[in-house]
């Protein structure tokens, strides 16, 4: 019983135990069940706080995006929107102008005030950043930039009532009264028309001209390093350029009215003016670039060529005319060119062909002419007067092609396609048929290209002109074309600016110039090409200088039936050429193996100081088999060595080192785009120091010290150069 009873307490008081633990259980269950409930929730919170400030931190963000969108993007690409109006706009005005029809300059001209205005109204949109430190700078160019616009506009409204007036005085469509239909001056170009009333243009830009300057000065007072890069602007680019172009304009400015104020008698502006057409071919080499094979003459009137058009005739019907009048002829081959003319190819007088005698274009141009007024005084009417002289090789007749080819031309009763690339052949072919030989028309094809291409260049738009002068001012200085008058005034205005292909008379310095007259091998000269190695000698102690060079012909072409009258695959036309080398005067000559490379003429070099060059000349003649039969026949080759020691005026000093002044040969820019190649070695100091020149115009070398320098010698166009590149035609739309 008792044991019953004390199982029955030990029961009762474990299940007393039990009820403890699980309250104390309950307890702590309680209790981390709040605990939990409350960590739940601050996380909840702060889950809350966080999502709550990410919500006000996008709308930070938005609203600082919002502001830079409205204040800083949107004004600055509004601005470029603007600016690109402007620029399309300058595009219809160019296009227009190449129609000749500005009825809608007005409008043209209130779109880019519009424009302007709406930019200046954008710029405004930046007022805020006056107000702080770091973006003064910015706010301080914006208002400059205003005032800049505010004083174009102002131009804009000078200048345009007096530019309409001389638009229509030229002969521009500027109102509706006058429509294409009814417009006499339709045919011209709407270059022509401005060249006609050139200087009216000229004093509608001197009114302007103080403004320009002022707005110039202007644009000095930004500062470049708060300028934003924006669309094509980069500061970092494009800032120098912009302040070079201010610095060289008054130059350029004066410079160019300069220049264009002989131009409207040169282009028969102000009245008809005529020029002697000369033509040279260069696949037949000659002193002066190549036989004058053509010539005629071609009246300009504003600008264009008259109706009388170009009318091109052979060299030799001048020739036969003088013969026929039994008259003496002006002038005589000399030197070599007499010696080769004796064996064969000539006489002693020179033709009218072969005046070409020396590498001075002007000379050759007045040379010419002594034949031509022979002529002129005996048969006006056939050869008419005339008061300037033109002169063109082929290589500038291929260049002038490129522009506008293909050209479509008669040729016995077809059309046929001439480009650059077949210009030679097709001429050629018309003019070696021998059903012409005796016919005076025989080189008419060459006015009739001259004529169509003409057409074509006035088809070409405004924005081709920088292309063209460009063209044309590389070709003048690598001696190409060239331009004289009998007007001593215009004359010298053309030799200031390079543009007589007169050879240099006076160099304080070396002076190289290879000339090369090649005479009776018929047409080698379009594959012949030389090379010329130079090796200056320089004694640092006296100062004394040799100079070596050693002239490389080598002839690559494989002989073809086709070209069977311009490379004879007999000894008959061998390659004879009459070669002088031009040095300082008072130069001694050291070694010369021109007599070998003369065989089988046997012709003595001879040396002698020539008046008109002012220049010492060694005079040789050069001859080889030119022949190449066939792929396995060795390219053929001849080699001329000579070297003179400079005067001792010109020895090399510390103070003025060594100059060079290295003439390229008239006509030497051959068909395949090349040009004579120069390769020098100076020797100075047991070391050796090279350069390479390719002579695409006259250069300068100088040597001090192993540095070597070279440059181009006559620069007196270069500025036009530089002023078409100055120029944003690249911005403009494509038209």
């Amino acid at each position: 019983m008792k044991s019953v009873e004390l199982d029955l307490r030990k029961k009762a008081d474990k299940n007393t135990s039990l009820k403890k633990i699980n309250k104390k259980v309950e307890s702590k269950n309680l209790e981390f069940k709040t605990k939990l409930e409350q960590s739940n929730n601050k996380k909840r919170n702060l889950k809350k706080i966080f999502l709550l400030a990410n919500f006000f931190m996008l709308l930070f963000v938005v609203g600082v995006g919002y502001i830079i969108y409205y204040f800083v993007y949107a004004p600055l690409n509004n601005i470029n929107n603007s600016v690109n109006k402007i620029l399309e706009t300058n595009s219809l005005i160019l296009e227009d102008f190449s129609k000749k029809d500005l009825r809608n300059i007005d409008l043209y001209v209130d779109n880019i005030n519009t424009e302007i205005s709406y930019i200046d109204s954008q710029i405004a949109r930046y007022d805020f950043l006056k107000n702080y430190g770091a973006t003064q700078g910015y706010y301080n160019n914006m208002v400059i930039i205003q005032d800049i616009l505010q004083k174009s506009q102002a131009i804009s409204k000078k200048v345009i009532p007096g530019l309409k007036n001389t638009l229509e005085t030229s002969g521009f469509i500027v109102s509706e009264q006058k429509t294409v239909e009814n417009n006499e001056d339709e045919a011209e170009s709407a270059l022509n028309l401005v060249l006609q009333e050139l200087p009216l243009y000229i004093d509608l830009y001197e009114d302007v001209e103080p403004d320009i300057y002022e707005i110039f000065n202007d644009i000095k007072k930004l500062d470049p390093n708060y300028l934003p890069s924006y669309g094509n602007f980069n500061p970092d680019e494009d800032w120098s350029k912009v302040m070079s172009f201010i610095e060289e304009y008054p130059e350029l400015s004066q410079k160019t009215k300069s220049f264009l104020e002989n131009v409207p008698s040169l282009l028969g502006t102000d009245q008809k003016t005529a020029y002697l057409l000369i033509l040279q071919n260069e696949s037949e080499m000659r002193a002066s670039g190549g036989l004058i094979t053509a010539f005629g003459v071609v009246e300009i009137e504003n600008g264009e060529v008259a109706e009388s058009g170009i009318n091109l005739q052979d060299s030799w019907n001048l020739q036969y005319y003088l013969w026929g009048l039994g008259l003496q002829m002006p002038l005589n081959n000399i030197y070599g060119q007499a010696y080769l003319m004796n064996l064969g190819c000539g006489a002693t007088e020179a033709r009218a062909q072969d005046v070409a005698q020396y590498p001075d274009l002007y000379k050759t141009m007045t040379d010419f002419g002594l034949y031509y007024d022979l002529a002129n005084y005996y048969g006006p009417e056939e050869f008419p007067s005339y008061d300037h002289y033109l002169i063109v090789n082929h290589h500038f007749t291929k260049e002038m092609i490129k522009l506008v080819e293909p050209i479509e031309v008669e040729v016995n009763g077809e059309l046929t396609t001439v480009t650059s690339e077949n210009l030679f052949d097709v001429v050629k072919e018309e003019t070696d048929d021998s059903s012409r030989a005796f016919d005076r028309e025989r080189k008419s094809i060459l006015g009739e290209i001259a004529e169509i291409a003409k057409e074509k260049f006035l088809e070409l738009s405004v924005k081709d002109l920088p292309l063209i002068t460009k063209t044309v001012i590389s070709l003048v200085q690598g001696k190409d074309i060239a331009i004289a008058s009998k007007d001593d005034n215009i004359q010298n205005y053309l030799d200031e600016y390079g543009l007589s292909g007169r050879i240099a008379y006076d160099f304080e310095g070396d002076y190289f110039h290879l000339n090369e007259a090649q005479n009776c091998a018929l047409k080698m000269n379009r594959w012949i090409r030389n090379t010329v190695e130079h090796k200056i000698y320089i004694d640092a102690e006296s100062g004394n200088i040799e100079h070596e060079a050693t002239i490389k012909w080598y002839q690559p072409k494989i002989w073809e039936e086709s070209l069977a009258k311009q490379y004879d695959r007999t000894l008959r036309f061998r390659y004879r050429a009459w070669v002088r080398i031009f040095m300082p005067p008072g130069s001694d000559i050291l070694e010369n193996d021109g007599y070998w490379a003369s065989v089988p003429y046997y012709y003595w070099p001879k040396e002698y100081y020539d008046s008109f060059m002012n220049k010492f000349v060694s005079d040789n003649v050069v001859s080889f088999d030119h022949r190449r039969l066939s792929d396995i026949d060795p390219v053929e080759k001849k080699t001329m060595t000579m070297k003179y020691a400079l005067p001792q005026e010109l020895n090399y000093s510390d103070k003025g080192g060594y100059k060079l002044l290295l003439q390229k040969h008239p006509g030497k820019s051959w068909e395949d785009g090349t040009f004579e190649k120069h390769l020098f070695e100076f020797y100075f100091e047991d070391e050796v120091y090279k350069v390479e020149v390719d002579l695409n115009r006259d250069k300068v070398l100088e040597f001090k010290d192993g540095i070597i320098t070279v440059s181009n010698y006559d620069t007196s166009l270069d500025w036009i150069v530089g002023l078409i590149d100055s120029l944003p035609l690249d911005k403009l739309k494509n038209e």
